[in-house]
């Protein structure tokens, strides 16, 4: 895996679980000190870029290059399917509940990966960037969008000419321009909403740009727990609120280490008894 693919990954899995750490506090406006809030507002603006970023790398992974359809499925859909179904079977074995919040993932990648070896095809279309603006316009689209623009991105490379601190700066600004705006926002309407906080905002589509490109850009050492994060982040957000959801009382951060490093723990376990599944399935 290249590495600044496998730094996107190991960040965004980490960025997840923080904004689902923190989430009872954004939702607590008017119950905590609002220093407290203010602070976590930043701190969760700046990290909304997450899942923009695990479509974007997963768009760049799937177009860069093309392989027939059957190939495709094979590889990409057993990829995730076994694992979501192994995981579902042990929420609803353990919780007996499947309806978790974080499983809407899982029904927008999926449609993507379906229809995937067909934006294959449209991917060298001299107006596919009016695609991509066009997707933005609806949530239900965005996601195809940051697919087709990972890949995008890298391919067309005319932005590699702006500097890497300036996309810093950039993708800083739309952290804190995000932040500003969902304060104000909040403290207009007398209760917390995300509505800034959204995947397709204008705000952090642009920062979610921002920063790939500074990943992109930038050069890396080999570092084994970025490696570990990254081939197992799948599994850890399937599994991590198993361990989120019962440590509140440990507190954010002690709760954060053991939701990523616990959910690693459980997701190579799984993810090796997988390959193992795959193997005897597989002619």
């Amino acid at each position: 895996m290249l590495m600044w693919i496998t730094w996107i990954r190991a960040m965004s899995i980490a960025m997840v679980v923080y904004l689902h750490v923190m989430a009872r506090i954004t939702q607590s406006w008017g119950k905590v000190p609002i220093d407290e809030w203010q602070l976590t507002n930043i701190t969760v603006s700046l990290g909304r870029v997450c899942v923009p970023l695990f479509f974007m790398v997963s768009g760049y992974l799937s177009l860069i290059k093309y392989e027939n359809w059957k190939i495709f499925y094979k590889k990409r859909l057993l990829s995730i399917v076994l694992p979501f179904v192994f995981w579902w079977l042990v929420y609803f074995l353990y919780e007996g509940n499947t309806d978790k919040y974080h499983f809407w993932f899982m029904w927008v990648i999926l449609p993507i990966f379906v229809i995937a070896p067909l934006l294959n095809k449209f991917k060298k279309w001299k107006y596919v960037i009016f695609l991509i603006m066009a997707g933005f316009l609806s949530k239900y689209t965005s996601y195809v969008a940051y697919f087709l623009l990972g890949y995008w991105l890298v391919e067309k490379k005319f932005l590699e000419k702006i500097s890497t601190k300036v996309m810093l700066l950039v993708y800083f600004l739309c952290g804190m321009g995000t932040a500003w705006l969902t304060w104000k926002h909040t403290l207009n309407l007398g209760y917390f909403d995300e509505k800034y906080y959204s995947y397709y905002a204008p705000l952090v589509l642009l920062g979610s740009v921002a920063l790939f490109l500074v990943f992109y850009k930038t050069k890396y050492e080999n570092s084994i727990i970025a490696e570990k994060l990254a081939k197992h982040s799948f599994s850890i957000y399937l599994c991590h609120l198993l361990i989120l959801e019962r440590t509140y009382s440990l507190g954010p951060v002690l709760q954060f280490a053991l939701s990523l490093f616990g959910g690693l723990v459980l997701a190579m376990i799984v993810d090796r008894l997988i390959v193992w599944i795959q193997q005897k399935i597989s002619p």
